[in-house]
Order: C-alpha cells, then sequence, then structure tokens
C-alpha cells in the first residue's frame, strides 16, 4: 500500500489567532500552496483510495482542496487519530486495518507527529516535512512481516 502524507498549508499564526488551535485555519498563500500541491498530485495520477484528515480547520481544508482538486467526491473523510498529538503508528495502523483492499491512502496531518510516524515505519531517521510538503511511503500487506520503505520525500517548492 502507498501512503502520501500530505501536511497541511500554511495557518494563521497562533499569536494572529484568537480561537481555538483546532479551527486555526490555513492563510491565503497555504491555500494557495495546498491547491498548487494538489494539482501536481493530481498530475501524477496516483491510486488514492481515501483521503483521510485531521479534522482541524488548516487539515480539513487542504484535505477539501484536495477532494476538489481530484474530483474525488467520497474519498474525503475526517480521521480524529490524525489530530495534533494523537496520531501515532498504533493508530497508523488502526486505520490500515480499516481500509484492507486500498492501494493509496493521502493522510493529512500536523507535525511532529507525522515525521515521527515516518520515522518509525522505515528504522529510523531525521525527517522534514514541510508544511503542504509531501512524502511517499510504500508497506507491505498487513500481516505480511513489518516492511516500508520511503520513496519520496518532497518539499512544495519541488512540485
Amino acid at each position: 500500500m502507498r501512503l502520501y502524507f500530505f501536511r497541511h498549508g500554511p495557518a494563521m499564526s497562533r499569536a494572529e489567532w484568537n480561537a481555538t488551535d483546532d479551527q486555526r485555519p490555513l492563510t491565503a498563500h497555504g491555500s494557495a500552496l495546498a491547491r498548487h500541491v494538489s494539482n501536481r498530485l493530481a498530475e501524477m495520477d496516483l491510486p488514492i483510495d481515501a483521503i483521510l484528515t485531521s479534522p482541524y480547520a488548516r487539515a480539513l481544508q487542504t484535505a477539501q482542496i484536495l477532494d476538489e482538486v481530484l474530483g474525488s467526491t467520497g474519498l474525503l473523510a475526517p480521521e480524529p487519530r490524525l489530530e495534533p498529538a494523537r496520531f501515532t503508528r498504533s493508530a497508523l495502523h488502526t486505520m490500515l486495518a480499516e481500509h484492507p483492499d486500498a492501494a493509496g491512502l493521502v493522510l493529512i496531518g500536523h507535525e511532529p507527529s507525522m515525521t515521527a510516524v515516518i520515522s518509525e515505519l522505515i528504522g529510523g531517521g531525521d525527517i522534514v516535512l514541510k508544511k503542504a510538503g509531501l512524502a511517499r511511503v510504500d508497506v507491505g500487506a498487513p500481516g505480511a512481516g513489518e516492511t516500508a520503505a520511503l520513496r519520496w520525500l518532497l518539499p512544495p517548492k519541488l512540485l
């Protein structure tokens, strides 16, 4: 299975935002960058069976942009296990078990949990995933042994 880790686009700073962190939205630049990266993903014509996203506003907005660009109505699903500090390797395994026939899943979330999970999957390493960045990790089938390979890690500037 191919996992596409898509970090949400740039959001308003905490200093500028007067409400709860879960409602902090993308900036105009963040929306534009998420759209740009989503367009590149669409051009790649990747197998995507679901778009799972943290329900936090900035991640959900990023996911909605991707869903719109892909024209993939029905693939987008809020996933509380992708919230900051809740996304772990164990949470990922549960999500994968819920999508056993998927060829590709997009996971839209936050730092530092996304790179921590990627690092654990591939056996370690210091991963840097920029805002609106993408990483692809291929994982073996559940029950077939724990195998994972980082195939690419792309900052938005390269897309």
